[in-house]
């Protein structure tokens, strides 16, 4: 595309899907070519990289259709879950002649919302899938010295939508639906709009927010697994998964996210920091992300973090 040399050139969320490393590589190449007179216009959710562009307008759009801030007020799901612990022992994955991930060992908590962070190929989305028991693997993950129950929300939400509506599609295959649980959902994820809407026209974010939907309506015992939830959110959204995310802790069910967005991590209660398929640190968020060390081998860069770890 750039061989045609455009005089305007314009972006659909071009950070959304991008590690650290990559986004400060895209950032560079933006700014060169803006110095060459070239004009980008970009529609993004992740605004920490491009307000590093010299000469950035910024345009704000809002929604008449944007549901209200209901979720706030909403009370967490009521049944608590008793106190329980998923152990991760010797968890490795080969595929071909490749491991991708190596020896892991680690515990999660009923009650936590765990962050995996680290660059892509790290082997994020291979850890979120074995603990779903959707990646064959070698070693053990149990609770309770049973396998565990967790539902899983995929990074691309297409794989997981297939019925009519955002209604047919939260209450696929459940014979007596909870239709408390099923009005809390979508007041929490801001769906009550959509529910006779195909999931095929939502956005890529109300499309993820409805793949959670469906997962959290069949009430996994143990807790949910997300792969990069905040792609295609804005801060908005991306409050109300933190809040419902936070409602499932309280209630004693795991959390487990992966997440190139550094200030969602933050919010967790525990993070994971995963290089080349090694946990290369793991504690609380303020820890990791200070270790300048492990974000260097991990390659994790922001706009005030640079290769070097100066600031």
């Amino acid at each position: 595309m750039m061989s045609r040399r455009p005089a305007v050139l314009v972006l659909d969320e071009p950070f959304s899907m991008l590690d650290g490393d990559a986004a400060a590589d895209l950032t560079a190449a933006l700014a060169g070519l803006a110095a060459q007179g070239t004009a980008i216009v970009a529609c993004e959710h992740r605004l920490e990289w491009l307000e590093l562009l010299p000469g950035l307008r910024t345009l704000h759009l809002t929604s008449p259709t944007t549901p209200p801030e209901t979720a706030r007020a909403m009370p967490p799901p009521a049944q608590k879950r008793a106190p329980f612990t998923l152990e991760v022992r010797g968890l490795s994955v080969r595929r071909d002649d490749t491991e991708v991930l190596h020896n892991l060992d680690f515990c999660a908590h009923g009650g936590e919302v765990v962050a995996i962070v680290g660059r892509n190929g790290a082997g994020k989305t291979t850890l979120l899938r074995a603990l779903a028991g959707l990646q064959r693997a070698e070693g053990e993950i149990v609770v309770g010295g049973e396998s565990p129950d967790l539902g899983m929300v995929f990074q691309n939400p297409d794989v997981q939508l297939f019925n009519a509506s955002v209604r047919e599609e939260i209450l696929y295959r459940i014979a007596t639906p909870d239709r408390e649980h099923y009005a809390w959902l979508l007041s929490a994820l801001g769906l009550e709009r959509y529910e006779d809407t195909p999931p095929l026209l939502l956005s890529e974010g109300e499309k993820k927010r409805l793949a959670l939907a469906t997962v959290l309506m069949r009430q996994p015992r143990d807790g949910i697994l997300l792969d990069e939830p905040a792609l295609g959110q804005d801060d908005g959204h991306k409050s109300r998964l933190l809040r419902l995310a936070r409602a499932l802790a309280d209630a004693g069910q795991m959390v487990i996210l992966t997440t190139h967005d550094l200030a969602l991590a933050a919010q967790a209660d525990r993070l994971l920091l995963l290089a080349d398929g090694h946990i290369i640190a793991e504690g609380t968020p303020a820890a990791v992300l200070e270790d300048t060390d492990a974000c260097r081998r991990a390659g994790m860069r922001t706009p005030e973090r640079r290769a070097g770890g100066e600031r």
